[in-house]
């Protein structure tokens, strides 16, 4: 019954290096192939459960 929608501004797009190859070698368990993994920084964090809390911005 908790969600939460997070509003993110982006911060890079990594195709190579420590970051994307950790990130690779989980989702290839998954039978999956990344191609790139974006870096994302939170800026709101708004409440969007379903109660009278709805709508309510929390960070």
């Amino acid at each position: 019954m908790e969600s939460y929608q997070v509003r993110a501004k982006i911060k890079s797009y990594e195709t190579s290096g420590p970051l994307f190859e950790r990130f690779s070698e989980e989702i290839k368990k998954l039978g999956l192939t990344a191609r790139g993994v974006w870096t994302l920084e939170p800026a709101e964090v708004w409440n969007q459960s379903a109660s009278y809390e709805a709508g309510k911005r929390i960070v």
